[in-house]
């Protein structure tokens, strides 16, 4: 049935607030490389109230007279650096990395550098442009998506495992052009262990749903038609500009620094659980735990990710998720 309601509203009944305990505070080595308010300490931008532990603080934590509470956070205009100033990583070439073009970028939860890989080959293996990504958390596979087919991605061993026409899969998005996709982990927030959450987008209507562990049948509930003012905002990406998203249960590493204390008055200063939408030139940020509204945005070179070594270029990712602490990222 296509029903009219605000996207993600579904989700707020399985998404709820994460331990903050043990993330990963943002790097820095001056104060001016954190956010205002916080301090840097032995390295980390540490945010107010929270107890960094001995160590030199760099900065004071103190606001310039006049600043209020933070605002959410724009960290710039969308506007994509020169291609001359991007590593071309993804560009054909037999002598390099991968032995063939590098398609699947991983940064693992425990590496500070991207790892890069061919797409395998194989029966199963895509040969049209992959459109959308999403993983089965505790399964350990992963699901892409072209514009008629699906691929069935073994993330233990990167091969493909299986596939087919795409409308099999999810009849109700028969001819639709996606744009992202992401799964919510079954069993999170007391959700149904044996189901994987979905929403699957394109521009203008996104399907939610589940996925059945057991026999990997997709149901989808609701087709979502409108998608109400979160989408509005400043901070906001446009529909028409989606390219890959994630959904990350803890922000173990800290890449999400808005402080939900600030923005909507929340009990915690830490975001947790949020999600990351990727357009061609930014990073939106999407606080699913405590505020439920977008709270920051950055250019894509300038989120944390997207600095380490290694990095596809923003112009090529279509496609991503978060799988075990590890984010992989498509590019074509």
């Amino acid at each position: 049935m296509r029903r009219k309601q605000t996207f993600l509203l579904g989700w707020l009944v399985l998404l709820s607030a994460c331990a903050a305990g043990g993330e990963e505070l943002p790097p820095c080595a001056a104060p001016d490389d954190c956010r205002a308010g916080h301090r840097c300490i032995n390295g980390s931008c540490v945010p107010p109230g929270v107890d960094a532990g001995p160590g030199r603080d760099a900065g004071s934590d103190a606001r310039p007279e006049g600043d209020a509470a933070s605002p959410p956070m724009d960290a710039g205009p969308d506007t994509a650096p020169p291609d001359a100033a991007l590593p071309d990583v993804g560009a054909p070439d037999a002598g390099g990395p991968c032995g063939a073009p590098c398609r699947h970028y991983i940064l693992r939860a425990d590496s500070s550098e991207w790892e890069r890989h061919a797409m395998p080959d194989g029966s199963f293996a895509p040969t049209t442009p992959v459109r959308a990504a999403f993983d089965i958390e505790d399964d350990g596979v992963a699901y892409l998506l072209t514009d008629a087919t699906y691929h069935v991605l073994d993330l233990g061993t990167l091969g493909f495992t299986g596939g087919g026409a795409r409308d099999e899969l999810l009849p109700e998005a028969r001819g639709a052009a996606l744009t992202m996709a992401e799964t919510i982990p079954a069993g999170h927030a007391g959700g149904d262990p044996a189901r994987e959450g979905f929403i699957i987008n394109a521009e203008a209507v996104a399907y939610q749903g589940y996925i059945v562990r057991a026999t990997r049948d997709f149901v989808v509930e609701t087709v979502v038609t409108e998608f109400g003012p979160d989408w509005s905002g400043p901070l906001a990406p446009s529909r028409s500009e989606l390219r890959a998203d994630w959904l990350d249960v803890s922000n173990a590493r800290g890449w999400v620094t808005a402080n939900p204390a600030e923005v909507c008055a929340a009990s915690t200063p830490r975001v947790a659980t949020y999600h990351a939408i990727v357009t061609p030139t930014s990073v939106h940020l999407y606080d699913a735990g405590h505020c439920f509204e977008f709270v920051e945005r950055h250019p894509f070179t300038t989120f944390a990710p997207f600095r380490a070594p290694g990095a596809p270029a923003p112009r090529d990712v279509v496609a991503a998720f978060f799988h075990q602490g590890d984010l992989h990222v498509f590019v074509d």
